[in-house]
Formats: structure tokens, sequence, C-alpha cells
């Protein structure tokens, strides 16, 4: 399966750059954008914590009167941006591969010459874009993942209905 990967990242990408790399540092981005994702959980339960205190008759923990919880859209979305970043990234790095082709051997002659004229932009484009779309599609799915989990672990009376259209306002500027 990794061979299948490899193979298609070689064909994706300038001839003399190994698609290999290209695939480690994409894996890289990746993994570090979704371990910082990671940190919402951390802001979570400490909002979730404030909400209790311990009641000075029974010694139980108990909502606090008057405790809020902060919208999901007012600390959620910023954890996504690492995703946003390494997409940003990989498509810099379109912009290298076109480079790339002018550089040393004029490899750029070699490749207009080609019968299929669309191999240029498929090797210089095709891997960056596909990184960048796997990086979004990836924000946007945690996005949802963190916001069912926020509506799941926030006590009801302090949840505050409509999180996912203050969502959609906060991010575009309105739901409709």
């Amino acid at each position: 399966m990794m061979n299948k990967l490899f193979k298609w990242a070689d064909e994706r990408t300038p001839v003399g750059i190994e698609g290999k790399k290209e695939i480690g540092w994409a894996a890289c981005g990746l993994g570090i954008s979704f371990l910082y994702s990671l940190t919402y959980y951390f802001s979570l339960w400490s909002y979730i914590d404030n909400l209790y205190g311990v009641s000075s008759v029974t010694g139980k923990r108990v909502l606090l009167a008057g405790s809020y919880m902060p919208d999901f859209a007012a600390f959620a979305p910023s954890r996504m941006k690492p995703f946003v970043i390494t997409a940003l990234i990989f498509l810099t790095l379109a912009v290298y591969h076109y480079i790339y082709h002018y550089q040393e051997s004029k490899s750029i002659y070699t490749m207009r010459r080609l019968p299929d004229r669309w191999e240029l932009h498929r090797r210089c484009l095709t891997f960056p874009i596909t990184v960048a779309v796997i990086c979004l599609v990836s924000a946007v799915l945690l996005t949802g993942i963190y916001l069912w989990s926020y509506n799941l672990s926030v006590p009801k009376a302090r949840l505050r209905p409509g999180q996912l259209e203050i969502l959609l306002e906060t991010l575009f500027g309105g739901a409709k």
C-alpha cells in the first residue's frame, strides 16, 4: 500500500523531487496540526471545571450560580489554524514546483515538448492541492467532532442553544 502511495506521489511531483519526502512533510504537517487541535479538550475541560464549585453544605460538586460556558465558536476554531497553515504551505509548494523546472537543467523545455500538455501542471499542482484539500477537510471534520463533544460535555443548564449557527455566523458572518 505504501509503495503505491509513494509511486502515486512520484508521478505527481516534478522529476528529481522525491514524492516520498513530500509525503513525509505532509504527514508531519497533518500530524502536528492534529496534535495541536487536541488542545481543544484542555480548554473544554478547564471551562467545564470552572462551572462547578464545592457546596459548603453537602461537600459535593455543584453548578455555580451565575457561571457560564463560553460559546464553542469562542475558543474552538482557533485550534484548526495549523491545518490552514499547512494547506497554505503546500499551496506555496506548488509555486516551488514550477520554479524547480526552470533551474539548472531547464527541464521546463522537456516538459513543454511532452505529448501530454497537462503533464507539467499535473506534476506541479496535484500533490500540493491534494494535501491542502486533506488539511481543510480534516479541519472541518474535527470541528464537527469537537462541536459534538462540546454539546455532549457541557451541562444542559449552561449550554446555549444554537452552537452550530453561532459557529457559522462567527466564521462566515451568517448562517443563511
